[in-house]
């Protein structure tokens, strides 16, 4: 199977989401690699790059983001995403309060978004970014190691309790999780009760749960259909005291 394109600018899109409708996208890591801690089995932009990279700075990222939303397009969300985990970037801080002061001028009352892998929530500067972001969503496929190592596959060791603590000490954080079928399964058994257990100590306000669309690049690992991420949607509403919903 192929990869797709990575994004090539900082500001990307609108691109359209299931979850976050009309989302224009921020890009604050390199356009010719992915740069991230994970190399997980579904992930369609490649494997991870490892070696020296240039990251965008805080003024490139103000002024392309600026020429966009003076244009004044139709958008639901603004979403830090791109090529890879955005909370790697070392000034994600600053960057996170001068989009906050941009959306504020020129596109008040839209919410800013991101999409983390949950990994440098115990590094300050990621906590306290936060309060910049209006809809911080943060990845959990597993709820114990080995299928955390099978799934998300790590470049370097990371372990999945202190990722676990730090979901559960942030209010109203929304979880997103990737259930796969095929040779990983993380739907049933064993994997899918560590994965409630989590959920129940990290107490989110809402669990988001999908499969990917595409084919899965690795052999013998295959997407649910939506049908059956309902049922566990259902399932799990039975056992967790937050919404669930599938996409």
């Amino acid at each position: 199977m192929g990869y797709i394109q990575l994004q090539s600018g900082i500001v990307y899109g609108p691109v359209g989401s299931k979850r976050l409708g009309k989302s224009l996208g921020i890009n604050i890591l390199p356009s010719d690699r992915k740069v991230c801690v994970f190399n997980c089995v579904y992930c369609h932009y490649g494997p991870t790059c490892v070696g020296e990279y240039k990251l965008p700075t805080p003024d490139e990222v103000e002024s392309a983001l600026k020429e966009r939303l003076r244009k004044k397009e139709k958008i639901d969300y603004i979403t830090f995403a791109g090529n890879g985990e955005p909370t790697l970037h070392p000034q994600f801080l600053e960057i996170t309060e001068r989009v906050k002061e941009l959306r504020n001028r020129l596109a008040p009352g839209v919410p800013i978004a991101l999409l983390s892998n949950s990994t440098f929530l115990g590094h300050g500067d990621v906590a306290a970014a936060l309060t910049n972001i209006d809809l911080p969503i943060f990845k959990l496929d597993a709820g114990e190691s080995e299928t955390f190592n099978a799934i998300n596959r790590p470049i370097h060791v990371i372990e999945i309790e202190p990722i676990i603590r730090n979901l559960a000490s942030i209010k109203k954080v929304t979880i997103q999780t990737v259930f796969l079928d095929g040779r990983l399964k993380n739907y049933c058994g064993y994997p899918f009760q560590k994965w409630l257990d989590a959920m129940m100590k990290i107490s989110p306000k809402e669990v988001q749960i999908y499969s990917p669309d595409e084919p899965i690049p690795q052999e013998n690992i295959v997407p649910l259909e939506l049908e059956k991420l309902r049922e566990i949607a259902r399932e799990a509403s039975r056992t967790l005291t937050v919404k669930v919903m599938a996409y």
